[in-house]
């Protein structure tokens, strides 16, 4: 409560009451939106992650020196 105050002389009080559960429940949907985004992203970067290891594995497979198989023909 702070007094309201008129040439030195107090004409009255306010007093700022805020909604509990409308505060909290802001609040809640601020860090749900915030944590539903964060698992986006690292979902995002494990699968990013997987397709690269995937990708590079791949190349370093077909990229292995194959044998060479020569055919000799009978004379």
């Amino acid at each position: 409560m702070e007094p309201i105050i008129n040439a030195d002389r107090v004409v009255g009080f306010l007093r700022i009451t805020l909604e509990h559960g409308s505060v909290i429940k802001q609040a809640a949907n601020r860090l749900d939106k915030s944590i539903n985004l964060v698992r986006a992203m690292i979902l995002l970067s494990v699968a990013t992650g997987a397709w690269l290891s995937f990708t590079l594995f791949y190349r370093r497979v077909s990229r292995a020196p194959r044998p060479v198989i020569t055919i000799q023909s009978e004379q």
